[in-house]
């Protein structure tokens, strides 16, 4: 027998599969919690937060397509020395903007 087919409860009673299925199962949703994340990029007396990347790469990017819809992704892509913050929508579209 395994460690990992040891699990018991509170008491000490040891699990059936199908209660042990049940942890790993709620272990494997657990992990997949989504949580925020800010990401401030401060350059010559500028911030720039995550919000702003996105909110202006869709500005532009609707700019460029009707439906808003079709956009799935955006990756981003900082040079501070040219002043500009480069993205890709959807893995191949690409676009920038100013800082």
């Amino acid at each position: 027998m395994l460690w990992e087919d040891l699990i018991a409860d509170k008491t000490g009673r040891l699990l059936s599969d199908n209660e042990r299925k049940g942890i790993y199962m709620s272990t494997a949703v657990a992990a997949k919690t989504e949580f925020k994340t800010i990401l401030h990029v401060q350059y010559a007396d500028k911030d720039l937060t995550t919000e702003d990347f996105v909110k202006r790469a869709t500005d532009d990017w609707k700019l460029k397509n009707d439906n808003i819809d079709e956009l799935k992704s955006l990756d981003f892509y900082v040079k501070s020395e040219e002043n500009k913050v480069y993205y890709v929508a959807n893995g191949n579209e690409e676009g920038s903007f100013d800082i």
